[in-house]
């Protein structure tokens, strides 16, 4: 009894499926063989895209239909879509104001990531780069608010005096005097 029910719901499926058969489809052949774009398909499967008619493994020779342009962005899309970086581990906001402020950061970022693909580092460059670091963060942190951005800038401020005394340090041999680090001879 179970088989004649089962014969029963599959010849019903088969029945039904045939009934709301695209035209143009060979209705005898079962529902698991049947293209749901309107086409046969073998043993295989064929791939059926909604921005094109009948696939070509279906034997469909319809030409794909085009897709709509896209629309001309408005003056406000393009404030939306400001650049954006990151520096020091921090997203920029892409709607941080003022903009110069934005637009050093990013460009800050931009140049010490280029600063650390170099295969010797410049000590006078670097001390620039954390100079102009803790001038923006401190710029940032008035603009924000954020007391952690004063303290990363504060953080730049030692960074980059210690760079330079480094530089400084790595310019003299161990007889220059003309730092006026050795002892006082009198």
């Amino acid at each position: 009894m179970w088989r004649s029910t089962g014969l029963v719901i599959a010849r019903w499926c088969d029945v039904g499926a045939s009934r709301t058969a695209p035209a143009g489809t060979e209705e005898g052949k079962p529902a698991a063989q049947r293209d749901p774009s309107g086409g046969t398909v073998g043993n295989g499967a064929a791939a059926v895209f909604s921005d094109h008619g009948p696939s070509p493994a279906a034997g469909a020779s319809s030409p794909p239909t085009s897709v709509p342009r896209a629309r001309a962005a408005s003056p406000r899309a393009a404030r939306r879509a400001k650049r954006w970086g990151k520096i020091a581990q921090r997203i920029v906001p892409h709607d941080l104001e003022p903009d110069a402020l934005r637009m050093e950061l990013i460009e800050l970022g931009d140049t010490f990531r280029a600063h650390q693909q170099r295969t010797e580092p410049d000590l006078a460059l670097l001390a620039g780069l954390h100079e102009r670091k803790a001038r923006s963060f401190a710029w940032w942190a008035e603009v924000s608010g954020d007391g952690a951005l004063r303290h990363e800038a504060k953080r730049a401020e030692k960074a980059a005096q210690t760079t330079r005394e480094m530089h400084d340090n790595r310019g003299q041999t161990a007889g220059d005097t003309t730092g006026g680090n050795q002892p006082d001879s009198r």
